[in-house]
């Protein structure tokens, strides 16, 4: 039921069944307004990669979480932890449709 704003690489029928699909690293943690694409979840897991966090992150949009990248710099600048509230959003851009 949430809308998702993306790039749909080949001909799909209005009101057919579709998957979206969008990089982990181009998700960001708590966009600013105008971002495209939106949903609140919450942080299930966390783990440190060298130079970036990799979030698990729950949302109503799927039955498993979120993958989320960020750098540690972005990490630190606004830390989290496993069970926090976050938001999460992407751009348009970043989207693929494809059909299901």
């Amino acid at each position: 039921g949430t809308r998702i704003v993306g790039t749909v690489p080949s001909p799909l029928a209005s009101g057919a069944a579709a998957v979206a699909s969008v990089r982990p690293e181009r998700i960001r943690l708590f966009p600013s307004p105008e971002t495209a694409n939106r949903i609140a979840g919450s942080v299930e897991a966390l783990a440190y990669h060298g130079l970036d966090l990799q979030l698990h992150v729950r949302t109503a949009l799927s039955p498993k979480p979120f993958l989320v990248r960020v750098t540690a710099d972005a990490a630190d600048r606004r830390p989290v932890s496993s069970g926090d509230a976050v938001e999460l959003g992407w751009d348009a851009a970043d989207v693929r449709i494809f059909a299901d």
